[in-house]
Parts: structure tokens; C-alpha cells; sequence
């Protein structure tokens, strides 16, 4: 598996994956208090996550027979992941741009891969996350919007987190499936 592993992060940073490209995320909101219409908006774009290559298997890996297939299950980390994304946001007509940087400091995940036949590749059924660690986060650009510091800190954080938890549960799974077909498993071992 650490092996598997290397390889894989390996192929992650030579591929050019490592920084991984986020999609762009728009929201916008509009609410009439005392005939006055509040609207805004804010986007985040050109946003990345990088550190993708640094994955290791964090404890021991356990093995059992689930319906004539062999299940293995894996507890992953990451040393640090990073990224950063321009924003603007949009509030009442005036528009102010920017950019921030994150830290997690931590990213625990499981990894089932299931073996159903020696004549197949194994398959990654699960990845998900079982503790995301503490996010941090560094605005720039805010200026005479300081009152939206706290609004949009959190809103930031919370779209990292949905973009963070998608990029593990489809594209890396995606990835890490697509590497494993790739090894040939030795005749003896059928």
C-alpha cells in the first residue's frame, strides 16, 4: 500500500495535479427589508489546492472477507494542504476584488478498496473523510469592507470545505482508481 502510495503521488505531481484546479463558485442574495432591496454578490476563481502529493497512509491497514472479496481498509493523511483563489464581491453596486490564502493543518480519510477477483484490478468504493482539521484562512483586499470580514471569512471557509470534500470523494477517488487498474497483478498471485 505505501508503495501503491508513492507511486500514485508520484504520478499526481508529474501529471500536473499537484496543484489541483478548483471550479469557480459564484453566490448571490437578494432580501427587501422596509422597501429597501439588499443584494450582492461574491465569487471565488482561480482557485487551487496543492499539497494533493504529500498522501501517506497514516495507520496500520486491516483486512477482512465481505461477500467472497477481500476488503481493505486504509486510513489516509496529507502533511499540510494549502491554496488559495481570487474573490470579488459585489454588495449594493460596489464591487471589491482580492485574494486569499488557506492552511489545513490536518485531513484524515478512509479508504475502502475492494479485490471481488483475482483477475481484476482492486476498486476504491469509499474515500471519505473522517476529520477535517482546522482551516485557516488570510484575506486580502477587503479595504473599507471590513464589516463583511466575518461574513465572508466564514462563507470562504465553508465553500472550501464543500470544494475540499468533493475534490476527495469523486476526483481523487477517480484518480486513485485509475492508478490502480494500471498495476498487473502477478499470475502467481491469482
Amino acid at each position: 500500500m505505501d508503495f501503491m502510495l508513492e507511486e500514485f503521488s508520484n504520478e499526481m505531481t508529474a501529471i500536473g495535479l499537484d496543484p489541483h484546479i478548483l471550479p469557480p463558485k459564484s453566490h448571490s442574495f437578494e432580501k427587501t427589508t422596509l422597501f429597501v432591496r439588499w443584494h450582492g454578490s461574491f465569487k471565488l476563481y482561480d482557485g487551487y489546492v496543492k499539497g494533493l502529493s504529500t498522501i501517506y497512509r497514516t495507520n496500520d491497514a486491516s483486512a477482512q472477507f465481505v461477500n467472497d472479496s477481500l476488503e481493505l481498509v486504509v486510513n489516509l493523511g496529507f502533511d499540510e494542504l494549502e491554496g488559495g483563489s481570487s474573490w470579488s464581491i459585489n454588495f449594493m453596486n460596489l464591487e471589491k476584488t482580492g485574494g486569499l490564502h488557506f492552511q489545513v493543518d490536518s485531513v484524515n480519510l478512509r479508504l475502502i478498496l475492494v479485490l471481488s477477483n483475482a483477475t481484476q484490478p482492486p476498486e476504491v468504493t469509499e474515500l471519505s473523510i473522517d476529520s477535517l482539521g482546522q482551516l485557516t484562512t488570510d484575506i486580502d483586499g477587503l479595504g473599507s469592507f471590513d464589516f463583511l470580514l466575518e461574513f465572508l471569512t466564514n462563507s470562504f471557509v465553508n465553500i472550501f470545505k464543500v470544494q475540499l470534500i468533493e475534490l476527495f470523494q469523486s476526483d481523487l477517488r477517480s484518480l486513485l482508481n485509475d492508478h490502480i487498474n494500471k498495476i498487473k497483478i502477478p499470475k502467481h498471485c491469482q
